[in-house]
């Protein structure tokens, strides 16, 4: 198993702007800021056809990077 950027969810806001219709919707995040422990990103959840956007939600982690330096150290 590859070792993958472990992190905790700090805050996660979701606004429901309209039922979703029978159909695949889609969700697109977009990172906003990258700090030193913490990162923000906006995802958007549409219609597959992108004609209805059905909600908008802001997520904060905190990434664990001591953890990834302390695997590099480990390997190299």
């Amino acid at each position: 198993m590859k070792d993958t950027t472990r992190g905790t969810t700090v805050a996660l806001t979701i606004n429901y702007l309209s039922g979703a219709p029978q159909a695949d919707l889609l969700a697109d995040g977009r990172v906003v800021s990258r700090g030193g422990t913490l990162t923000i990103v906006d995802v958007t959840a549409r219609t597959a056809d992108g004609a209805q956007t059905v909600a908008k939600a802001q997520v904060t982690y905190k990434l664990d990077l001591a953890r990834d330096r302390r695997l590099a150290n480990k390997a190299g």
